[in-house]
């Protein structure tokens, strides 16, 4: 055996193995953190989606709403400005070196420490929606989604964060993590 090509194949090996934990570190599934309440939404009830309170609104809200309002079509729900049940919807985009407590102190959105290797920093994409009975303010439903990223944007994981949002719309109570497959 030539030693020169021995060298070279432990070389090429050795890259190869780099490569694959520079790739390990910022693939794999996404883990989408899902919340919901409230009494649950009527499956006959139509929703109006209330505008955002900013003239114009950000980009990301628009998009956010977009993507509710496809995933609520898919679900076979009617959208109506003039229904009484009325839906407000926020996003986020945040890094994942800061956190958010609620009132009692425990933590809404964890903190997300950086992975060994990984080339980038983590951002929290974060979409909620609420929605009330618009005469009493009866809470009917609060779903929200949230995910890590290091390379996907936040208008590429909205269809996939107001999927999960609105979820439990029907039943609502279950908090959960789901795995699901994109970029990270």
């Amino acid at each position: 055996m030539n030693v020169n090509s021995a060298k070279t194949g432990k070389s090429a090996r050795r890259a190869f193995l780099l490569a694959l934990v520079l790739v390990a570190s910022c693939s794999g599934p996404i883990e989408t953190r899902i919340a919901s309440a409230g009494d649950g939404v009527p499956r006959d009830a139509s929703v109006a989606i209330r505008a955002h309170d900013m003239s114009p609104p950000p980009a990301d809200w628009n998009a956010a709403r977009d993507a509710v309002a496809a995933t609520l079509t898919g679900k076979g729900r009617t959208i109506a400005d003039a229904s009484p049940i009325v839906m407000d919807i926020a996003v986020s985009a945040r890094p994942a070196v800061t956190g958010v407590a609620g009132a009692n102190g425990e933590a809404v959105s964890p903190v997300k420490p950086q992975r060994l290797l990984q080339s980038c920093q983590d951002k929290v994409y974060r979409l909620v929606v609420v929605v009330a009975d618009g005469a009493s303010g009866r809470l009917l439903y609060r779903g929200s989604a949230e995910e890590y990223h290091c390379k996907a944007r936040l208008a590429d994981t909205l269809a996939a964060l107001s999927s999960r949002a609105l979820a439990d719309i029907d039943h609502p109570g279950r908090n959960r993590v789901e795995a699901r497959a994109g970029t990270e």
